[in-house]
């Protein structure tokens, strides 16, 4: 008889014992193709690859009961309280059992019905006895499928005594609780997240399902989660793995873009923030474990499909999307097959405003006209300088990209005691972005009317005699990445090993194009004005007599490209054992050794070292395009920022045929340009000369030595570890102790250039300033270094009976630099403003180091719900730190005097920037959560639950310089990536088929970066993100045990991200990604 769960009744162990009610993910990830039924001899005949950790027998057997997808009797009376043997490698349930019951004083039993149940050794008549008399609703039954991966969709049934009765519970009531126990039953503090059915992760992105575990926040790209912060600590502080191995990645880093991955592919997720001797070293915030299909976690036929559609209500475009897994075993479930397969398109856009270089801008601009007035009108006579950003642009992003991931997975058991597994996974992803907007010159030098506030923004002003840019960019990237991975189990009697061998390569190619014609008044050079207003909102308010809509008022200006090839190897070997002791103490010991070769470079080409390409420079009148009307149009961009009210630009003119441009940039150089000093620039084919060589294209981009890299890197590693377990009066505890080596060799290759001569370009004017340089030769360079670690770490937790557990760890742990930081490569920029810029490597730069220590107390209730609350604690003894220094250029460069008598008192102004060692500080704080389920309320409201978490991160930056720049309020000793507060509130349904979610996850106002060098906003000057809130909802309904259709809603109320630099009124990004929708329908077989 099949029930729903709220019709069962729960099952109660001696009245005052919980009601023990164990879930699944149940619903199958593939239709298993025939029913089996239990019997003597499929239970000592059919083998099952069994993994159970926990010593606790009455989790152990619920574990392996999961694990086997069968149904057995476990009387809590008999079970609670003994310790039983952990199992792992391919057996038979008999053979299993055998193992884990080995002196335990319990067995196992097959009835005539083909029931299973666990006895007393030597006492089954007793046993039989005892269940009868205090009734069979008193034991406990397990009927549970695996939620990691593949289940059936059994329905509860009810036994032919009427008093058995079997309790299953589905979709995402069954994902919570099956990660709830996952926490519960870890050695260290983790949190999970398990897959509602194979193909049927919770969101359309991992990362956007890891926002709702206590602690972690992520960043976006576009709209959509990219990569993972935990406890405060941002990407590059966490080690993400695919089945704990190392994925090549293409971002010059070591952090994980799980844009890449696709959710179909995943079954579950781990996230360890106590680390283990046997983990890899490298997380100071968590080690991040993705776990892929595999076919031995359900034996048999199981079949999948799904598609989808996506729709961005921005670019009102919809795409479909669609996976598929198909898994299968043979000869005796002995060898299994898994394939799954997902692609995906999306065409969204994104509305951007955006400023930068607000460190190049302090000082009086040079043609300023009258006085500096305050907000009330008041003169400033003594006014040195305003706070001003060098560029304010007005962006809309249409992005295409398409994703295709797949995962082929063979399993081998030769042996009872061996599992054997071959895997490849598969990632492409392209994505190309056509950004079309214009830039307002806020670098210019003729400003009239400037009004500052009290912390010297400037708030409003008037440019003259410049023109807009038009900004119409092209941006990409194409990566692949391909890994191949091959483990082998071993188990025999008390000895576990395993040993595990994978590479994986990543190749991708980045591109930014920027095609920057001008917006100016050709019949009226004089009549030539901007007005500024950036205290109306975030967005800067301007009106100019320039028409940006105005196809006749275009002229030829500035080009430039960018290309970078990377390419990320990795070889990665690691053989681990385990053997189990006979002692009343130490449960089993862990060692192991670990090798690990990578190798990332980065090949870096561009126009001109990075110059571009002037058409000429500068909007001359004369600098005309011969078929305007063909380039360029309106923009198709309805709606513009329409959340943020004002009166700036929402629509100008584009390019939009881009091969007509690049043909119409090549007329313009071959033809023979003459600079006149009174007129400007004409053509002329007497005193002219083309601005291109015979048979040169403009466009062609040569090798860049000064960014590009190379890096070799071998890490290799040991660890030991004991596990514990014992008893201290009524209480039991477990643990582990352990100590991991670790050496690290690198060695960087790279390249150097020094600065030789700065001149004025011919395209400079009054307005504007424009510069030519030259630079020497590119000399490689290489550089080794080594560093070698010992890296102890303690975990033990405390039953302490009736659900409740206390859990601490200590560990000292490691975090690598960025593998683009630690090169020799060095490169000197010069900007139009006459700011020099000198970046560089640190070959030496050793890790991020920490003391940690950790406090966590658990309440796990009968029927799955669950509180906690966490204490955690870092103490930073190394930090890496951007540092980045202002003073005037003391290098040997000729300077032409031309060019110093254009800048502020004679001097070009030099910030050099590169990566340091330096003390760091502490990070204490607090986490909350709690999953509460609403079964004990009437009818269809026991289908209700609630998940919340809250997380509370306070910092100090011990080593924080103070900041002494004029108009730069100091940030304080905050470190930089850690928002106060932050929280995630998840209200869902889940019964007869209907699955509903909503979810708003917040995080605080923080400090994301205290240099923004790193991403040309601001040097030395920190820059914050607003505090943002999303909220996302979804709903599903199983028609039947095939069809499921459902509907999925993205920042359904439309919010906006917004950083700044120092002070709120100095805007640098506003940001929609619009509202995402995706409905779908799912086949299973």
């Amino acid at each position: 008889m099949s029930q729903s769960f709220k019709q069962m009744p729960l099952v109660k162990i001696k009245g005052q014992m919980k009601k023990l009610i164990f879930c699944s993910a149940t619903f199958t990830l593939l239709m298993s193709m025939s029913t089996e039924t239990w019997s003597k001899e499929l239970i000592t005949e059919k083998k099952y690859n069994f993994d159970v950790h926990t010593k606790k027998a009455e989790l152990s057997l619920i574990e392996f009961a999961e694990q086997a997808d069968l149904t057995f009797i476990l009387p809590f009376d008999v079970v609670q309280g003994k310790h039983i043997h952990k199992i792992k490698g391919v057996y038979t349930v008999s053979e299993a059992l055998d193992i884990m019951l080995s002196n335990s004083g319990l067995k196992a039993h097959v009835d005539e019905q083909g029931q299973l149940i666990i006895i007393i050794d030597d006492q089954y008549k007793e046993t039989i006895d005892m269940m009868k008399k205090s009734q069979i609703s008193k034991a406990v039954i397990a009927a549970v499928t695996s939620t990691t991966l593949l289940g059936t969709n059994i329905s509860a049934e009810e036994n032919n005594t009427d008093e058995i009765e079997v309790v299953q519970v589905t979709g995402v009531r069954s994902a919570l609780t099956k990660a709830m126990s996952l926490k519960q039953d870890a050695s260290g503090i983790q949190d999970s997240i398990v897959a509602e059915d194979i193909g049927k992760f919770p969101d359309q992105n991992a990362a956007e399902s890891l926002q709702r575990i206590t602690g972690v926040t992520i960043s976006r790209e576009n709209g959509e989660g990219s990569k993972v912060t935990v406890r405060g600590f941002g990407p590059k502080f966490n080690v993400v793995k695919i089945n704990d191995r190392t994925l090549a990645t293409t971002d010059g880093g070591r952090d994980f873009d799980f844009q890449v991955l696709a959710s179909e592919l995943i079954s579950g997720i781990d996230v360890k923030k106590t680390p283990t001797a046997d983990l890899t070293a490298g997380s100071i915030g968590a080690y991040i474990n993705i776990n892929t299909a595999k076919p031995f976690n359900s034996p048999g036929f199981h079949a999948l499909g799904s598609a989808k559609a996506n729709y961005n209500d921005l670019s009102e475009e919809s795409n479909p999307e669609f996976s598929g897994v198909i898994s299968n075993t043979f000869a005796d479930d002995t060898f299994g097959v898994l394939f799954g397969l997902s692609t995906k398109e999306t065409d969204s856009r994104i509305d951007k405003y955006r400023t930068n270089r607000w460190h190049e801008l302090y000082s009086l601009p040079e043609g300023l006209t009258d006085d500096v007035k305050d907000l009330d009108g008041n003169v400033l006579p003594d006014a040195e300088g305003f706070r001003r950003p060098g560029r304010a642009a007005f962006e809309s992003h249409d992005e295409n990209r398409k994703r295709t991931g797949a995962n082929l997975v063979f399993q081998w058991a030769p042996t009872n005691n061996i599992v054997t597994s071959f895997d490849v996974l598969f990632t492409d992803l392209d994505r190309q972005v056509s950004s079309l907007g214009i830039q307002i010159p806020t670098q210019a030098t003729q400003y009239n009317s400037a009004v500052i506030d009290d912390n010297e923004t400037l708030i409003r002003a008037n440019i003259t005699d410049n023109n807009i840019d038009g900004l119409n960019r092209t941006l990409g990237e194409d990566s692949t990445s391909l890994s191949y991975g091959f483990n082998t189990l071993y188990v025999k009697d008390k000895l576990t090993v395993e040993f595990d061998a994978s590479f994986s390569t990543a190749e991708a190619t980045h591109i930014n194009r920027e095609y920057i014609p001008h917006f100016t008044l050709p019949d009226d050079p004089d009549g030539r004005e901007i007005t500024l207003d950036y205290g109306a909102g975030d967005v800067l308010n301007t009106t100019s007599t320039i028409d940006v809509n105005d196809i006749d008022g275009i002229r030829g200006h500035w080009n430039g490209a960018n290309t970078n090839e990377i390419e990320d190897e990795v070889t990665e070997l690691k053989l681990d054992t385990t053997y189990e002791l006979d002692s009343d103490l130490f449960e089993s010991v862990q060692v192991g050794v670990a090798y690990l070769d990578r190798t990332t470079s980065n090949y870096a080409y561009s126009l001109n070292n990075g110059g571009g390409h002037c058409t000429p420079c500068g909007g001359a009148p004369n600098v005309t395009f011969d078929n305007p009307e063909e380039i360029f149009g309106l923009s198709d961009n309805p709606g513009y920022l329409s959340n943020e009210s004002g009166d700036f630009p929402r629509s100008w003119i584009v390019i939009k045929d881009l091969d007509a441009y690049i043909e119409g940039v090549q007329s313009i150089g071959e033809k023979n340009w003459y600079n006149d000093p009174t007129t400007g620039w004409r053509v002329d084919d007497e005193l002219g000369a083309p601005l291109l060589a015979s048979g040169q294209k403009w466009n062609e981009e040569s090798f860049d030595a000064a960014p590009s890299y190379e890096n070799d890197e071998t890490t290799y590693s040991a660890y030991a570890r004991v596990n514990m377990f014992g008893e201290i009066g009524d209480y039991t505890w477990s643990g582990n102790a352990g100590l991991r080596y670790i050496s690290i060799e690198n060695t960087a290759h790279g390249f150097s250039q020094e600065l030789l001569t700065i001149k004025i370009n011919p395209s400079s004017n009054d307005s504007e300033l424009r510069l030519d340089t030259t630079y020497s030769e590119a000399l490689p360079l290489s550089q080794d270094s080594d560093n070698q670690y010992l890296l102890p770490s303690v975990n033990i937790n405390f039953d302490l009976n009736d659900g409740l557990f206390l859990r601490t760890a200590i560990a000292q742990t490691i975090s690598r630099p960025a593998i683009s930081d630690t090169g020799v490569n060095k490169s000197i920029n010069v900007d139009n403003t006459g700011q020099i810029t000198t970046q560089s490597g640190n070959p030496f730069l050793e890790p991020y180091k920490v003391n940690q220590f950790d406090l966590s107390l658990e309440y796990y209730k009968e029927n799955g719900n669950a509180y906690s609350i966490a204490y955690f604690y870092k103490d930073i003894t190394d930090f890496i730190s951007t540092q980045s220094n202002q003073a005037p250029y003391s290098g040997d460069a000729v300077i032409d005097q031309d060019v110093l008598e254009r800048v502020t008192d004679g001097v070009l102004p030099e910030t050099t920037t590169n990566k340091q060692n330096r003390s760091g500080g502490t990070v204490n704080g607090v986490e909350l959560s709690a999953l509460h389920y609403f079964d004990y309320l009437p009818g269809f409201l026991s289908g209700f639950g609630v998940q919340a978490n809250y997380t509370y991160a306070d910092s100090e930056d011990d080593g924080a310089e103070p900041f002494n720049q004029p108009g730069i309020t100091d940030p304080g000793n905050a470190l930089e990536g850690f928002a106060k507060n932050s929280y995630n509130l998840i209200a869902f349904y889940d019964q007869d088929g209907l699955q509903a979610r909503i979810a708003y996850n917040w995080r605080d106002d923080f400090m994301h970066a205290r240099d923004g060098a790193d991403e040309s906003v601001a040097a030395a000057l920190p820059v914050h993100t607003e505090a943002y809130g999303q909220l996302d909802a979804s709903i599903s309904y199983d028609i039947n045990e095939t069809f499921t259709v459902s509907l999925e809603g993205i920042n359904l109320t439309d919010e906006g991200r917004v950083e700044y630099v120092d002070i709120d009124s100095r805007v640098t990004k506003v940001e929609y990604a619009g509202v995402r929708y995706q409905a779908g329908v799912r086949v299973k077989f």
